[in-house]
């Protein structure tokens, strides 16, 4: 039986675990209409918690190994090369204990394939060793050949360290019996790549050079509105902009459905008091956009492209550059509102008017739609996740 690791080291939330967890169905799912062998899919995540109740009899999750000098990733990163630094990419003696946790894991689970969403450090401890898929979202998956990774908010400059990045990495490669590269990005090349995006959400627009597959949701076209207007908030409960989120939704007096990672927190509880629908697991969003005139969430790029395409106007308060860059697209296509929490203090009736506003309001309600069927219209790939799994078995078929 062969082995595919699935791994989301530095992608916290179920933004990177589902889309990982839904691949690896797409693939058992074509190997099983085959009548082909299934494979073990271990997982080694960020946060592997989300994904262990949706395990299969013979799967594995694991805790990714934290680089030593692993900053705030969730900190106001002008440019992917910020990220690398933070990861390690900075220092060579960080680098080089980050790729030895990674060979670790490969000597231990012996992968004939690595499917990576926002892991950097094992696409390249997995070279010229592991067939690897990248995959992720637009930001966390940067095209790989570029020659600098570029700042990617209006008024930035990316780090000149890149050059120091670049020395290390050669050193490790070199010390790996491996070929040098010429420039930073390309250690992120992998042997394929699935990037789930809109191209609207692309920051890196004409640099792009593969293909966007579109959302990873499936199901998702735009729709007619609700019968009555209600809201759908995603987030985690244990972040006070959550918490703020949850109380503002409450006070507009519409319907809620909420779903909040974290477990039962004192959110989830006041949600339940209200008469809100609290969902434990992440719904498929096709089941539930239909029944909401709103989404409230931090822009993340899974939900948040999925409603823009279902033609929902969203409420955001993001919490880093990447929801911060989705952010700015929603509110100057006129298809949601955006509160800035480094402005200072969100107010709870400021955000409550916010989303009843969106959710009532007829002038947004056109512009989301209007969107959603210009999405509609891109001729994006009608099964992308089908496409990503049959990437990564072509590449287990040659292992």
């Amino acid at each position: 039986m062969k082995t595919i690791l699935f791994t989301a080291e530095l992608g916290a939330g179920l933004g990177h675990v589902m889309p990982l967890l839904r691949i690896a169905g797409a693939m058992r799912a074509r190997l099983a209409a085959a009548g082909e062998a299934p494979f073990r899919a271990v997982y080694v995540l960020h946060d592997p918690h989300h994904i262990r109740p949706h395990l299969t009899e013979g799967d594995l999750a694991l805790a990714a190994p934290r680089p030593a000098s692993l900053g705030n990733i969730r900190s106001h990163t002008a440019s992917f090369a910020e990220i690398l630094a933070l990861a390690g990419f900075s220092r060579s003696d960080d680098l080089l204990s980050g790729l030895a946790a990674w060979d670790d894991i490969f000597s231990l689970c012996a992968p004939d394939v690595l499917v990576a969403d926002h892991s950097p450090l094992a696409v390249l401890a997995a070279r010229g060793r592991v067939p690897t898929l990248v995959t992720g979202n637009a930001f966390n998956a940067p095209p790989a050949q570029i020659k600098n990774y570029p700042a990617l908010i209006a008024g930035t400059d990316a780090p000149p360290i890149q050059h120091t990045m670049l020395a290390a990495v050669n050193a490790a490669l070199r010390g790996r019996d491996l070929p040098e590269i010429a420039a930073l990005p390309h250690f992120m090349e992998g042997d394929a790549r699935a990037v789930f995006m809109l191209p609207v959400f692309d920051p890196y627009g004409p640099l792009r050079d593969t293909p966007l597959l579109g959302t990873y949701e499936s199901g998702i076209v735009p729709l007619a509105p609700p019968p009555a207007p209600a809201i759908f908030i995603y987030g985690h409960a244990n972040l006070a902009l959550t918490r703020r989120l949850v109380q503002a939704s409450v006070s507009t007096g519409l319907p809620v459905i909420a779903h909040l990672t974290g477990g039962e927190t004192e959110s989830t509880r006041f949600l339940k008091r209200q008469g809100a629908e609290v969902l434990t697991d992440m719904p498929n969003v096709s089941d539930i956009f239909p029944r909401v005139s709103v989404i409230v969430s931090h822009a993340g790029a899974g939900l948040s492209q999925s409603a823009f395409a279902a033609g929902r106007p969203q409420v955001v308060v993001p919490i880093h550059s990447e929801s911060q860059m989705i952010a700015r697209q929603i509110v100057k296509l006129g298809t949601g509102l955006c509160f800035d929490p480094t402005d200072g203090d969100v107010e709870t009736a400021a955000l409550g008017n916010a989303i009843r506003h969106a959710a009532t309001d007829p002038t947004m309600m056109q512009a989301a739609a209007a969107q959603a069927q210009a999405v509609s219209r891109l001729g994006l790939p009608a099964d992308p996740l089908g496409l990503a799994a049959d990437m990564a078995l072509r590449l287990a078929s040659r292992a």
